[in-house]
């Protein structure tokens, strides 16, 4: 893996590179790992399975609650318009020195889960998420190469990522592979070509130009020969792309979740994108104070996993050679 800013093949030579720099540098830790919660899931997801979907007043309160519980822990925080943007940061709930990414797609909700036709948030751009004060954008769409709207995906990936580099936005983009009609997930042949698609599909992604790769663990935990094809695939994953790569939680369990990022970080990663395997008893108890202290809990023990193994986002220059690291009068070039 080569970071964002890899120099000296990468100077920094205009504001939209420094500004994807510095607001990378805000949503990482001060090492350079990214611990983000994420916290930008639909209202439903906020309380107990197959209940009635929680009002908007309870999900606000069950975010900002978990916002507070949670600063200390995170490096930053992955949030949505409708639910908590704004009331995080009017509240003063969200802290000036974390970072926060906005999603940008607008999930369609089905009986069993998501539709996976998965659209840009009409109204809600790059330039009004950098308006908002946001330090970055993310996306999320169900992907499956050997589909017609494959080369889609990669025309629609390539274009928001140029508009949000237009606006000095670094764009995390997260390509979820998932089964299709006739597919056991727990099938072993199935199970391979899930890996192996998480890993090429991640480097098509990031061909495009994006800046992070928020990606599904490539295997599983269950055993000791699961994990070891899942660290392979990881090493693969990580030999594939030239940007930094997060775990996304995918609601595995925590326990599970642990053990992953300890081998995604083990074999490259810098960091995760982590919700429901952090906070999922706070929907299914309600919002209790119990559940919430428990969420901090878990992500201070992630944090810990990726402070101890994880790779920074990003090398940092010395100062003593900064100087030819940076473009002269870069601040009056389009870069």
């Amino acid at each position: 893996m080569s970071a964002l800013y890899p120099p000296p093949a990468d100077p920094i030579d205009g504001p939209g590179v420094l500004g994807r720099l510095r607001r990378l540098d805000r949503c990482a830790t001060a090492e350079g790992l990214l611990a983000i919660a994420a916290i930008d899931h639909p209202a439903r997801l906020l309380g107990p399975a197959g209940g009635p979907t929680p009002s908007r007043g309870t999900v606000v309160g069950r975010k900002l609650a978990l916002i507070a519980a949670l600063a200390p822990h995170a490096s930053g925080f992955l949030l949505d318009p409708e639910l908590s943007i704004a009331e995080a940061a009017v509240s003063g709930v969200l802290p000036g020195s974390s970072g926060m990414i906005a999603n940008i797609e607008q999930l369609r909700e089905t009986d069993t889960g998501f539709d996976r036709r998965v659209d840009l948030r009409p109204g809600w751009d790059p330039a009004r998420i950098a308006a908002s004060g946001a330090d970055g954008v993310k996306f999320v769409f169900f992907h499956r190469a050997e589909l017609p709207d494959a080369q889609h995906e990669v025309e629609r990936v390539t274009a928001l990522v140029a508009d949000c580099h237009a606006v000095g936005l670094p764009c995390v983009i997260e390509p979820l592979w998932y089964p299709q009609e006739g597919e056991d997930p727990e099938d072993p042949t199935v199970t391979h070509e899930r890996a192996k698609a998480i890993v090429t599909e991640a480097a098509r992604f990031a061909a495009c130009g994006a800046d992070v790769l928020k990606v599904q663990f490539p295997g599983g935990v269950t055993d000791p020969s699961a994990r070891t094809s899942a660290r392979s695939a990881c090493r693969e994953l990580d030999a594939a792309l030239p940007v930094p790569w997060v775990l996304l939680s995918e609601a595995v369990g925590y326990d599970d979740f642990r053990m992953q990022v300890e081998i995604a970080a083990a074999e490259g990663s810098s960091g995760f994108m982590a919700g429901r395997a952090v906070w999922s008893e706070v929907a299914s108890s309600n919002g209790s104070s119990a559940s919430i202290a428990l969420a901090a809990e878990r992500l201070a023990k992630l944090r810990a996993v990726i402070d101890a193994n994880g790779r920074p986002w990003r090398e940092r220059v010395p100062a003593d050679s900064v100087a030819s690291a940076v473009t002269e009068g870069w601040w009056s070039s389009d870069g």
